[in-house]
């Protein structure tokens, strides 16, 4: 957005620095062609601001971005600048779709459902539109391209009537439509009325996305078709953290080492503390997910066991057990204290 804005402003400053210094120029660039080449090429400026970049690759969180990599480039992206993610279920997977605060898309055909909704429900956790984001809608978009054309035409006419006198019409037509249809477009880019969609009938998506590239609309159709029960879940999506026959010292040393490793969507540390608050938080977990996820979380910090046990819904004959579990200093001690407070199933 602020490119498109830079562009324009750049494009009017050019044209007006013709119109105010043009008579100092000589031939073969004498003020009426430069102006009209000026003229011309300025409506043009601003397209430039629209970058379209599609690869295959991973996408992943590190550190304070979102990672996307191709096997030519690497995008990374703020995720500060993330307004909105959302997952969709598909043939291939899924489609993940983030909205980032200059307006821009991004969608990714994810091939694996499950890592696909764990990354956007990471992504969803530090955004204002948790798990619904709205398309970016432009209504003057279907306007802009013909006035451009128009323009060109009109300067290209300027140029042919007034410097080369090969066509007839009148000097002010050609000049001030093409200097009216460049304020036009200025207005336009500086003033863009923009919108948001998040979920239209067929009729009105089709209107919604000419404005965006033809490969791309088969899958923001998908996220705008999408029902709320067909897209990610809204609420926490939860697993046990404890697999079924798996110790629980071989499931804390396995979410523990998780946790600190980095990697691609598929093991997406992220992802994965995403589910150890979800688990501490979740009514209906667990008692062994809800003291494991604290001591992972925690990591041996009373201040900061102190702080998820205060700011957490844990039932009350479960917050005493739960604090002294995460701030013994041995996992073997730990656990057995654990085991001994009964199945794992019991909330």
């Amino acid at each position: 957005m602020w490119l498109e804005r830079a562009l324009a402003l750049a494009a009017g400053g050019a044209v007006a620095s013709v119109l105010l210094i043009g008579g100092r120029f000589d031939e073969p660039f004498d003020r009426f062609t430069l102006f009209a080449l000026t003229m011309g090429l300025s409506l043009w400026f601003p397209v430039f601001a629209r970058t379209r970049w599609s690869a295959v690759g991973e996408v992943y969180r590190e550190g304070a971005h979102l990672v996307v990599s191709g096997r030519l480039r690497t995008r990374r992206v703020p995720l500060a600048s993330i307004r909105g993610a959302r997952f969709t279920p598909g043939g291939h997977g899924g489609s993940l779709l983030v909205t980032l605060a200059d307006a821009s898309v991004l969608t990714m055909t994810v091939d694996d459902r499950v890592a696909g909704e764990q990354l956007a429900e990471v992504l969803a956790a530090r955004t204002r539109e948790r798990n619904a984001p709205s398309i970016p809608t432009q209504a003057a978009t279907q306007f802009v391209m013909p006035i451009r054309a128009v323009g060109s035409l009109l300067a290209l006419g300027y140029y042919l009537h007034v410097v080369r006198n090969v066509i007839g019409g009148d000097k002010a037509f050609f000049g001030l439509g093409a200097l009216f249809c460049g304020i036009i477009l200025l207005l336009v880019h500086l003033f863009r009325p923009r919108g948001a969609a998040s979920t239209l009938e067929p009729l009105a998506i089709a209107k919604v996305l000419r404005a965006y590239p033809s490969a791309m609309r088969p899958e923001l159709a998908a996220h705008l078709q999408a029902q709320p029960d067909t897209a990610a879940p809204t609420g926490p999506v939860r697993a046990p953290l404890v697999e079924p026959g798996e110790g629980l010292a071989a499931a804390l040393a396995r979410l523990r080492a998780g946790v600190s490793e980095g990697g691609a969507y598929r093991n997406s540390p992220d992802a994965l503390r995403v589910r150890l608050e979800q688990a501490l938080e979740a009514d209906d977990a667990p008692l062994a997910d809800r003291a494991l996820s604290l001591r992972i979380l925690g990591a041996g910090r009373g201040d900061e066991v102190k702080r998820r046990i205060e700011t957490t819904p844990v039932p009350d004959d479960e917050r005493a057990f739960l604090e002294d579990f995460a701030l013994i200093a041995e996992d073997r001690a730990a656990l057995k204290r654990l085991a001994r407070k009964g199945p794992r199933f019991a909330g």
